[in-house]
């Protein structure tokens, strides 16, 4: 499958160009022009057909990916594909398999993501520990006042003035409420940025419990925004990147 798959990322283009040189000596255009219009259709075809087997790749019943590439933390294992980042959360994984050196992860779906690594017993005991993470956080259940909106400019304004005014307070969302949003990796992501707006303006634990999470968390999108949080900062494109995904 992989064979044909990369045969066809530079046959296809190919033979595109090849046809195109044939048709203008045909109708009689001069070489110099013929070449180029079959390079310029050359590049993108094949930048497309390389860009569709690299995603096919990756959704593919199993993939190896070497542990350079692996960040493991609570939400589950991030990976790095050939085309984007990805993120295999732990409630998609019904299994965890050891084969040799490697550690594989079975998800509901069928598919099987294999870690490979020079220390496999570090990856085992990684992957045991943030599993078990994840297995002992309590479900949160989500207040209204901390669900994302639909439109991303009214969330992103309305997460920003909850930040700097402590909004959720008046809404009498208690702080062990806040926390246990924050802190668990199945929430939507929006709720767990509104929960960390609540309890950044609280004392100095807080603070410390909201960079944890920061630290812990393999999600880069959600990430980059505690880092504003964090720092008073607010990068529209970050924000709204994470609203989007709502």
């Amino acid at each position: 499958m992989l064979g044909v798959g990369v045969l066809a990322a530079f046959v296809v283009p190919g033979l595109t160009a090849a046809g195109i040189v044939g048709l203008a000596s045909v109708v009689d255009v001069p070489p110099l022009l013929a070449l180029l219009a079959a390079v310029v259709a050359y590049v993108p075809l094949a930048s497309v057909v390389a860009y569709a087997l690299a995603r096919a790749l990756e959704r593919s019943a199993e993939l190896r990916v070497p542990w350079g590439l692996v960040a493991i933390g609570a939400e589950g294992v991030r990976w790095d594909g050939w085309v984007r980042r990805n993120l295999t959360p732990w409630r998609d994984v019904r299994a965890i398999l050891t084969e040799g050196d490697a550690v594989v992860l079975v998800t509901h779906a069928g598919a099987r993501i294999v870690l490979a690594a020079s220390e496999p017993a570090f990856l085992r005991e990684a992957v045991r520990a943030a599993r078990a993470a994840y297995e002992s956080t309590r479900r949160a259940e989500i207040p209204d006042v901390l669900r994302g909106e639909g439109e991303t400019e009214r969330w992103i304004t309305r997460a920003r003035a909850r930040r700097a005014g402590g909004s959720y307070r008046d809404a009498d969302v208690p702080t062990r409420v806040l926390a246990r949003v924050l802190e668990d990796p199945d929430a939507p992501a929006l709720a767990r940025v509104g929960a960390a707006a609540g309890l950044l303006p609280a004392d100095h634990g807080q603070r410390a419990r909201v960079q944890r999470v920061r630290d812990e968390s393999v999600d880069d999108d959600f990430a980059r925004v505690l880092d504003d949080l964090l720092d008073e900062r607010f990068e529209r494109a970050r924000w709204a990147r994470l609203a989007r995904r709502a």
